[in-house]
């Protein structure tokens, strides 16, 4: 009787000791700390477009473009060839003794070409303002990219202007529809080139 009763009381307290073992680590586990809740990572920001030197012409004169063709070429240069109308009146005093004259070639990404011809160096022979610069270290010129340039304004207040250079900084290959814009101080003209001229090509 004493041997039954002695088992019993062993095996009561073999029981006890597991749940109480089995206690403990429920209690130990409950109190591990969980890894604090991270939010998901947010999508990278979009890369800002390049800053363009010329800029737009947004209210501006309509400009006829007759020819223009930008070939781009190997490491970011090209060459580039214009002939286009500056309207009357708007024009009809443009001078580029006085005057900077800037030219912009841009498509349906932005600006590809920006270069500019500071008054100083213009001439007028015969009622025509020239530009030439035939320096041939491109480091050196007086205007990056353009060689010569000629504006002559015509009997009834508008002007013709032709420029030609190469290795200009081309920031890309064109695409799309291209736009020229040219600046005669804070006078501006903006003319898309026409199917019918040699459109920018790569």
């Amino acid at each position: 009787m004493r041997s039954s009763r002695h088992r019993s009381g062993a095996r009561a307290a073999v029981v006890a000791v597991v749940l109480l073992a089995a206690f403990g680590c429920a209690r130990r586990r409950a109190r591990v700390p969980r890894p604090p809740a991270t939010a998901a990572p947010s999508p990278p920001a979009a890369a800002a477009p390049p800053a363009e030197r010329c800029g737009r012409c947004p209210d501006g004169a309509a400009l006829e473009v007759r020819h223009a063709s930008l070939v781009a070429g190997r490491r970011g240069t090209g060459r580039l060839r214009l002939e286009a109308v500056l309207p009357a009146p708007q024009f009809a005093e443009a001078n580029p003794l006085v005057d900077d004259v800037r030219i912009a070639v841009r498509d349906d990404g932005g600006e590809l070409v920006c270069a500019t011809v500071e008054h100083e160096y213009w001439t007028r022979k015969h009622g025509v303002y020239r530009f030439e610069d035939r320096v041939l270290d491109p480091r050196r010129r007086r205007a990056v990219g353009l060689r010569d340039g000629v504006l002559a304004p015509r009997a009834d207040g508008a002007a013709v202007l032709r420029a030609r250079g190469d290795r200009f900084d081309v920031a890309r290959a064109p695409r799309g529809r291209a736009t020229v814009v040219v600046w005669v101080g804070d006078r501006c003209a903006a003319g898309a080139v026409a199917a019918g001229s040699a459109a920018p090509r790569s």
